[in-house]
């Protein structure tokens, strides 16, 4: 074999190598912390920031045990900013259940308006607002 055609097969295989890392898929990153369960099943209520594609949001896990059972956002003025729109129940024997809520920090029509940076308190509620299982400040 000559020299030239060495250095094609070379120069060739490293465009092959290049193109497929190129069009190879990217893993995808995702902001939710790691969520030990034990520490979980100690204080179940745990909220992070993260992203969709309208804007920014907060995630919030929280475990219902009772019936009725809500979140209520609250600025450091005591305000309720946010309200979850509907109630969640444990399952129908009385076991609990572990949900996700998505809080959108942006403006919606169904689910608040824009909120602006500063300090919050994520509260589970039961039945009336009055009535808090768990807290959780969370900074924006």
């Amino acid at each position: 074999m000559k020299i030239e055609n060495v250095l094609e097969v070379i120069v060739g295989s490293l465009m092959v190598i290049i193109i497929a890392i190129l069009i190879m898929p990217k893993e995808e990153v995702s902001n939710d912390p790691i969520i030990i369960e034990d520490t979980f099943n100690d204080f179940p209520l745990a909220a992070w920031k993260d992203y969709n594609k309208k804007g920014e949001i907060v995630k919030i896990r929280y475990r219902v045990t009772k019936e009725n059972t809500f979140i209520i956002v609250v600025n450091d003025l005591g305000k309720v900013v946010h309200k979850q729109p509907f109630h969640r129940d444990p399952k129908p024997n009385g076991t609990p259940r572990d949900f996700t809520y998505h809080w959108m920090l942006y403006d919606t029509e169904d689910y608040g308006d824009y909120i602006p940076p500063g300090d919050y308190e994520i509260r589970v509620c039961n039945l009336y607002q009055r009535n808090v299982q768990f807290k959780l400040g969370i900074t924006i």
